[in-house]
């Protein structure tokens, strides 16, 4: 069991990539390019894919589906960038989770340490969107080629972490032995048909390297059409939201199965004493536990990722929260498509929790995000 205290924070690890940017020989040209964001990015995708960590195999390596070009001068400046990193890290004895992916990849790739290491004849993986290449290659380690190795799902358009990769890179081979599943059982046809317009015409690419298509996806059945509103301040947002979480509760529906969800943890707390002030029971998602069955669930966007509700309120839905503009600030110009389409895929994820009614409300402008009812 590992300590929380061993792994550095997101915020330390920026502060650290910005401190590794500013103590080595980077071009002037280049520094503007190299945020906490864009590091983050290149080790996970490319760095983390290498089976050889050495300046060698990064000046080789391709660096497909990266949105900046880096020339061989450029690249070796991005690997002292790198290699200051990780010697920050070490010194203060901790680590990252993509450093122990790093690490644990190495071991069941080595011919001697991996005798050490359990093996598997299947591995099912879920949410394989969301893997990065260190996962893969440990995955890969764990479980040797061969008939139903791999049991692999993934959707491209709930992609709200890292960054996308193509399987064959890391010997996990899915063309032609790969599935589209097009019949969604969790949410209605109408609920399914808005979180799509959500998405819009962005485009997504599965593990395949292909667009991931949303042709032919439909719903195993009909509920009311989803509800959008608007209002003048956020005031008076919370008492729509308190008045409708109270009918629904007049209809005896189990308050668990009921969730407000944010993209910010300030409106997470303003939609908590709102329910609160009105003698509503409401507590923030569990990760580990079932929690409160008479009590309304509060959570953000991200911790929605993989729950389904039968009503669902999105709260907050206005421009400069969905997308959450402070993401963009400081980033080169080649990284705001990856940025807005994870906050697309986010905002898709929220959308698509509930089963039977869904609710989306914003005080002010609303969201670029928000499609069109029909």
């Amino acid at each position: 069991v590992c300590s929380s205290d061993l792994f550095v924070s997101t915020n330390e690890q920026d502060a650290l990539w910005q401190d590794a940017v500013h103590r080595t020989s980077v071009p002037t040209d280049l520094r503007q390019t190299l945020t906490p964001a864009f590091l983050t990015g290149e080790y996970r995708t490319i760095v983390l894919s290498m089976a050889e960590q050495t300046l060698d195999s990064y000046l080789g390596i391709k660096r497909t589906g990266r949105r900046v070009r880096l020339n061989r001068p450029q690249r070796a400046a991005v690997w002292t960038v790198i290699e200051a990193f990780q010697r920050s890290v070490r010194t203060q004895g901790r680590t990252t989770f993509e450093l122990l992916a790093g690490r644990a990849a190495e071991i069941v790739e080595d011919t001697e340490l991996r005798k050490r290491v359990p093996t598997y004849d299947h591995v099912v993986v879920d949410e394989g969107q969301d893997l990065h290449a260190g996962h893969w290659r440990v995955l890969r380690g764990l479980v040797a080629p061969g008939p139903n190795d791999l049991f692999i799902c993934e959707d491209g358009h709930q992609r709200i972490y890292g960054e996308r990769t193509v399987l064959s890179r890391f010997a996990i081979e899915t063309r032609g032995r790969s599935r589209r599943l097009t019949l969604n059982y969790r949410t209605s046809r109408q609920n399914l048909a808005f979180a799509l317009g959500v998405i819009g015409d962005q485009k997504v690419v599965d593990l395949e390297g292909d667009e991931d298509t949303v042709a032919g996806y439909h719903s195993a059945f009909s509920g009311p059409i989803p509800t959008l509103r608007g209002f003048t301040d956020i005031a008076e947002e919370m008492r729509f939201v308190v008045a409708t979480i109270k009918d629904w509760a007049g209809r005896r529906l189990s308050p668990a199965t009921i969730a407000v969800l944010t993209r910010r943890t300030s409106e997470q707390e303003r939609a908590r004493l709102a329910l609160q002030d009105a003698s509503i029971p409401v507590e923030l998602l569990q990760r580990d536990r079932p929690g409160n069955p008479k009590a309304v669930k509060i959570a953000s966007m991200h911790r929605a990722k993989g729950t389904e509700f039968s009503r669902v309120i999105v709260v907050g839905a206005e421009a400069g929260v969905v997308p959450l503009d402070w993401v963009f600030e400081s980033q080169p110009d080649t990284e705001r498509e990856a940025i807005l389409g994870r906050e697309r895929s986010l905002f898709y994820v929220a959308c698509s929790r509930a089963r039977d009614e869904l609710i989306v409300t914003w005080a002010g402008w609303r969201s670029p995000f928000l499609p069109t009812v029909m």
